[in-house]
């Protein structure tokens, strides 16, 4: 299905040399990017692990502590996440 999006000159000046690869990588890029912003938010809110956050983001556990820490937020475990993690 295709799809329009507009964008910005702006951002066009950014993108060399402009075609479909470098599109679809900055779309790429920006899906993985807002899934690791919204398992960061979830995960904030304390109503996930940081091992399911690093899931809903795709991420291996390791670079998940590694944005959360960036954000500062330090990764809480209770007896309930840790047997999750392990789990």
């Amino acid at each position: 299905m295709p799809i329009t999006v507009k964008v910005s000159d702006e951002i066009l000046k950014t993108i060399f040399p402009i075609n479909e690869d470098a599109i679809q990588g900055l779309i790429e890029l920006g899906a993985k990017q807002m899934r690791i912003e919204e398992a960061l938010t979830i995960f904030k809110e304390g109503k996930i692990s940081i091992w399911r956050a690093s899931r809903i983001a795709g991420l291996p556990l390791r670079e998940m502590v590694a944005h959360a820490s960036a954000r500062g937020f330090k990764p809480f475990f209770d007896d309930d996440m840790i047997a999750e993690e392990l789990g």
